[in-house]
């Protein structure tokens, strides 16, 4: 398994209430085990290609496809270099390089 810390924690203005994003590249059959494991487990995140699972404050970006990863690993690269950035900046730019990469 791949991992990378993103979100506030590595580009943002994290607080106290902040949740800890780690983005994640696993399997289908990993992705549903955790789900049954997961605090909340039903959140994907379309614009992003990926599924969120929340245990307490860590928030799992599962993705299951190299491109997707690959694409969260640029773009938290990108957004340290511009740190701080708000959410929706992260996600302007987590967006652009999906696209790019002909993510759908």
């Amino acid at each position: 398994m791949n991992a990378i810390l993103t979100g506030s924690q590595a580009y943002g203005k994290p607080t106290e209430d902040s949740d800890v994003d780690i983005a994640v590249l696993m399997s289908i059959d990993d992705l549903e085990a955790l789900r049954l494991l997961a605090d909340d487990a039903g959140s994907d995140v379309p614009e992003l290609c990926s599924h969120s699972l929340k245990f307490g404050k860590l928030n799992l970006l599962v993705c299951t496809y190299i491109p997707t990863f690959d694409t969260w690993v640029q773009g938290t690269k990108e957004l340290k270099d511009m740190a701080p950035v708000s959410r929706d900046e992260a996600i302007s730019v987590l967006s652009s390089l999906r696209r790019e990469a002909g993510i759908v």
